[in-house]
């Protein structure tokens, strides 16, 4: 009875509870297939008994083949009479395209004798006044009929929320294991078991896109032999896939180590030049969420959530092991060292009674000394913003520039240390952005280090000329206010956008992810559409003062804001992509469109590739996106360090 009662719960999706993190990433996964298939009609009908009989010749065949012989078999007889009546010859001739002829003959007919001795009618209409359990138990005590078939029936001709997990949904289901941390692995399960793990543990909700879109993407992509990996939209999800790019990261000749990783802007850069990330740490698991979603090719236990300061040397040495680590990178937060926010604005200051002395976030800068003595790595780079290279902190109760202690400390270790202050559009990058790049190294460093960085993006390729803002994000789909969804189907505006540059950022991507425009309020709505390009706060209420007349909102000073509002411009990079996106987005308004930025296009214009996705909420996104490193300008390190150390092998 105890088993009879399981079964009976379970004939329905949605059944049982899935943990949140496991139904948002199943939620996160129906929606890219929704997007990249469409949910097309595979030839599913309305009536039950219609449905079994396309069902049956479904089996084996291919979807287009199995459509056109339902349609002539309906078209060829009157009825489902005449189906019975008819000779094997008249249906031999109908049912053998595609192979299969007998068993289809004997199926069908089975099927529909059966149906008539059970109803005493050709008709599975009394299907409809049955419960979930009824129908289903029903269904199955027909000939032919197994779990799939009836599931498929109560799905597309009953509206029962049930999920029939054919072949291609189990193998896709197998080799992602999305479900696995509640049904355990699906591997060595035979089919019909492995149906009934799968069936309760689908959201209702999604039971009919997901189940058409798995079919597709089995059929198209996630195919049992060879399958199409470098073509699949939901391979970051893959345990199959993933476990693969572990395996040939395994490889990699040099590894590196990302401190503040942040979401991974140089680990992305780094691998893409042959490195191995041996540790990723970040204190925000927010961000970590997005790293480890974006970077399959580094096993779980390397990627940790912790505060520098609290991570114990043991720990980091038992990662780490006895493995050497080539390179030692480290992207320390900045905004204790920056100039923009509270220094640029001392009302402010005195109001917040901020101190940049006392900001704890200036002496991160040490954890890279200290990870320098356990690791004794052969390269470091720390990144900050230019303002750290004459930034003072207290050390032993005196004033020292952080830079000096740097170049004190690590040069007592053997290490020759250069600074160097690089713009991102001189290394091909849509974006003013200007950082301070610390390098040290146990091999001697070239005397003109940008000229040697610069030359390098030459040798790779880079865009020779600057892209502009248009070359970066114009080819992206036009929104308004408020509009866009995170994951949707892409097609680039052909026209616009057509560079070198876009070939760095995924020039034929299906799908575009996090592209959605933040909604603004009346009053900065009339100041926004009131904008020209190149404008910014001061100027427009210079040029039309009544513009802040009956705002119900704060009115901005334009002492402190004077770049509060600011309408971005086609034809030249643009600004620096911060993290105060984040807060509000008016001094990033799109050049045409009446709106801030989205995730997306600050991710371009950070040259992060379209397929790179951002999780969290919009807030979360927006500060990733600005605290990152530009990848393309990461690999430029990460070719200059690989040719430091293939000259010292």
């Amino acid at each position: 009875m105890q088993g009879k009662r399981i079964f009976k719960e379970s004939v329905c999706s949605g059944t049982f509870p899935l943990p949140k993190e496991v139904r948002d990433r199943l939620l996160y996964i129906d929606a890219i297939l929704q997007a990249a298939y469409g949910t097309p009609d595979l030839g599913n009908v309305a009536d039950p008994l219609e449905e079994l009989i396309f069902l049956t010749i479904t089996q084996r065949t291919k979807i287009k083949t199995a459509i056109q012989v339902f349609r002539n078999l309906k078209e060829q007889f009157s009825g489902r009479d005449g189906i019975l009546q008819a000779s094997d010859a008249d249906l031999r001739r109908i049912l053998s395209v595609g192979g299969r002829g007998n068993f289809r003959i004997r199926a069908v007919r089975e099927l529909l004798n059966a149906v008539k001795d059970k109803t005493g009618a050709l008709s599975l209409n009394n299907l409809r006044r049955m419960n979930e359990t009824e129908a289903f138990e029903f269904l199955l005590s027909l000939p032919w009929v197994g779990e799939k078939i009836a599931r498929c029936v109560m799905l597309y001709s009953l509206g029962f929320n049930t999920f029939p997990a054919d072949v291609n949904a189990i193998r896709i289901f197998r080799r992602t294991g999305i479900l696995t941390p509640v049904i355990g692995s699906l591997e060595g399960i035979e089919h019909r078991k492995a149906q009934s793990k799968i069936a309760p543990w689908v959201p209702a909700e999604i039971t009919r896109t997901l189940h058409v879109n798995m079919v597709v993407h089995g059929h198209e992509v996630c195919r049992e032999r060879n399958p199409r990996c470098e073509r699949c939209e939901i391979r970051k999800f893959c345990a199959f896939w993933r476990n693969s790019e572990v395996k040939e990261a395994d490889g990699a000749r040099f590894t590196m180590v990302d401190l503040f990783s942040g979401a991974g802007g140089i680990s992305l850069g780094f691998h893409d030049e042959g490195f191995r990330i041996a540790l990723a740490v970040d204190n925000d698991s927010r961000v970590l969420q997005t790293y480890r979603l974006n970077h399959p090719w580094v096993e779980q236990n390397r990627i940790l959530c912790k505060d520098m300061r609290s991570l114990a040397s043991t720990r980091i040495r038992a990662i780490s092991g006895e493995e050497k680590v080539d390179v030692l990178v480290a992207g320390v937060p900045c905004q204790g060292f920056s100039r923009v926010g509270y220094r640029t604005k001392p009302d402010l200051i005195k109001e917040k009674k901020y101190k940049p002395e006392k900001d704890q976030r200036n002496t991160l800068f040490k954890e890279v000394i200290r990870f320098a003595r356990l690791l004794n790595p052969q390269c470091i780079l720390v990144e900050n913003v230019p303002d750290m290279e004459s930034a003072n902190v207290t050390h032993y109760g005196m004033d020292r520039r952080v830079i000096e202690l740097l170049e004190r400390r690590l040069g007592g270790m053997g290490y020759h240390t250069a600074t160097v202050c690089l713009d991102a559009t001189d290394f091909g990058i849509p974006q003013k952005r200007r950082r301070l790049f610390f390098v040290a190294s146990k091999k001697a460093l070239p005397d003109k280090m940008e000229e040697r960085l610069t030359k390098l993006a030459q040798e790779m390729k880079y865009p020779e000329t600057t892209p502009s803002l248009f070359d970066a994000i114009a080819s992206l789909p036009a929104l308004k206010a408020g509009e866009g969804v995170q994951i949707a189907s892409f097609a680039h505006v052909q026209d616009k956008g057509v560079s070198d540059y876009r070939e760095f950022v995924g020039n034929d991507a299906a799908i575009i992810f996090n592209h959605v425009a933040r909604p603004h309020n009346n009053d900065d709505m009339g100041i926004i559409e009131a904008l020209q390009p190149g404008e910014n706060y001061v100027a427009l209420v210079r040029r039309m003062p009544d513009i802040l007349n009956g705002r119900s909102h704060k009115v901005y000073t334009t002492r402190n804001f004077q770049d509060k509002f600011y309408r971005l411009r086609w034809d030249v990079p643009c600004r620096t992509i911060v993290a105060h996106l984040a807060k509000d987005g008016n001094s990033f308004i799109h050049p045409e469109q009446n709106r801030a930025l989205t995730v997306r296009e600050a991710a371009r214009i950070q040259s992060f590739p379209d397929d790179f996705i951002f999780t969290g909420s919009r807030t979360s996104q927006f500060i990733q996106v600005g605290n990152a490193v530009p990848p393309m300008l990461a690999r430029v390190f990460a070719r200059f360090f690989r040719t430091l150390l293939e000259a010292t092998i």
